[in-house]
């Protein structure tokens, strides 16, 4: 029997994983790097480079005009790339939906309001029209909208918070501290109706929820 040597001793393999699954081939390894260096250089780049979302909300009264501002942080100039939202009315100050008498009875789950849309004098009706608006830069006060327009060009397909909004392609770049201001202006004059049992508010309104999405970039850049 030939002498023992070390150096042909081989140590079991406990994975349990099948031989295929442990290593690439050979000839899988160079394309295994390829991968390794893209991820790599995707982490490096979020170091300085991510996707970021600012969210707001306003109640719009009727017949008058509300803001809200997306702030950008003090840490990165932001890309936007996307503006998406929708709308609904009528609601009371803090968003809630309002709705008949008719309305209420089909869905208990709905408080029950009447108001005088659509025709004066009716008791159901929802206030789903009327909304504009107008995106200016708050830093450089570059009006970034022809004065206000119609909120179902940019907020798509528009009231119905029940279907898919398709985002708003909105490509502008926001230095850090600075604002985006979308300005609305609500045309719809439909006003609470007073009924016995009712808790009538003293305004209706439309209330608004937005989003901005894009790119955060931490590097500075030049004044």
């Amino acid at each position: 029997m030939p002498p023992f040597n070390r150096r042909d001793f081989k140590a079991p393999n406990t994975n349990p994983n099948p031989q295929s699954l442990q290593s690439p081939a050979p000839e899988y390894r160079s394309a295994a790097e390829t991968i390794r260096i893209e991820a790599q250089d995707i982490r490096d780049k979020q170091a300085f480079k991510y996707n970021f979302t600012f969210p707001q909300s306003v109640a719009v009264p009727n017949n008058g005009q509300r803001a809200f501002q997306f702030v950008v942080d003090a840490d990165a100039d932001f890309y936007a790339e996307r503006l998406t939202g929708s709308a609904l009315g009528p609601t009371d100050k803090n968003g809630i939906r309002l709705a008949g008498q008719q309305a209420a009875a089909q869905n208990p789950n709905v408080p029950a309001q009447p108001t005088n849309f659509p025709y004066i004098g009716t008791t159901f009706g929802y206030a789903d029209r009327g909304l504009t608006v107008k995106i200016t830069d708050g830093g450089s006060r570059v009006e970034l909208t022809d004065g206000f327009v119609p909120l179902e060009l940019i907020f798509t397909p528009g009231y119905d918070i029940g279907t898919f909004h398709i985002p708003f392609p909105f490509k502008y770049l926001i230095r850090r501290t600075a604002k985006l201001v979308m300005t609305f202006a609500n045309r719809d004059k439909a006003v609470p109706v007073a009924q016995a049992g009712y808790n009538t508010p003293e305004l209706l309104y439309h209330f608004v929820s937005g989003s901005l999405n894009g790119y955060k970039y931490l590097v500075k850049t030049k004044p």
